[in-house]
């Protein structure tokens, strides 16, 4: 295959997962290293055909205490490369959005997806990923610190669920057949469950029930755009075999 791909935040979660599902189907994948708010036009850039910008500061919790350093890394560095891949001929960006754009001003994460969304190109498609979980997730990620008994507390939110290898099978579908699609796509299954399900499965607990500010109580994608390409999950949250993550 001659498809070029650069890939931002290729060495994150979803994205190093992203990264190893390209190479293995014989895509030409480039990695943007560094600091994704130092990112400059390079005029030797080859002709990407994809790029999939997925570098960001994630997270709601934290964002309410460094919401300066959202704005510039998900919104500032973000226009740079809209700007510049926008004008390179054929290009498709797919980039990183977030199932908190349904509710976008709870917080200031949420408020920089929202950003995103409004200025991103036409040449683009905002990926609204819903809660991605899976093996070497990142580790202040819910799924992972219930695992390892590292959480101190739970919520009474219900979340839709969605495995990281399908999120990035998702991705690769609308690269390879989605070519019409702009816009916004949900990523994810359309089958949310609770989190106290979640912990009542995998969990020690008990723990201590909190509220927390900014967050959605309720999140359920519609994944009917992926559908249409023939994308199904193949795992969900209360099935998933936990052996892999040790």
């Amino acid at each position: 295959m001659d498809k070029k791909v650069l890939v931002t935040g290729g060495e994150g979660f979803i994205g190093s997962n992203l990264v190893a599902k390209l190479l293995d189907k014989g895509y030409q994948v480039e990695k943007y290293v560094g600091d994704i708010r130092d990112f400059k036009p390079r005029g030797y850039y080859p002709k990407f055909d994809f790029v999939v910008h997925l570098a960001a500061m994630a997270g709601v919790r934290q964002s309410h205490q460094m919401p300066d350093e959202y704005w510039d890394v998900n919104v500032t560095a973000s226009k740079k490369i809209f700007d510049y891949f926008s004008d390179c001929g054929k290009t498709k960006i797919l980039y990183a959005s977030s199932s908190s754009i349904y509710q976008w001003w709870k917080s200031p994460y949420s408020m920089t997806k929202k950003a995103m969304e409004e200025i991103a190109p036409e040449n683009s498609i905002g990926l609204r990923f819903f809660t991605v979980f899976g093996p070497s997730s990142r580790g202040d990620m819910f799924f992972d610190m219930l695992l390892k008994d590292r959480i101190k507390y739970v919520t009474d939110h219900q979340r839709d669920w969605t495995h990281v290898d399908d999120v990035t099978d998702g991705i690769i579908l609308l690269m390879e057949k989605g070519e019409d699609i702009t816009g916004c796509v949900d990523v994810g299954c359309g089958s949310p469950c609770s989190v106290e399900e979640v912990v009542e499965k995998y969990g020690k607990g008990p723990y201590p029930v909190k509220e927390v500010t900014g967050e959605a109580t309720y999140t359920c994608a519609n994944p009917c755009v992926l559908e249409s390409l023939g994308w199904k999950p193949k795992h969900h949250i209360l099935t998933e075999n936990i052996e892999q993550y040790e």
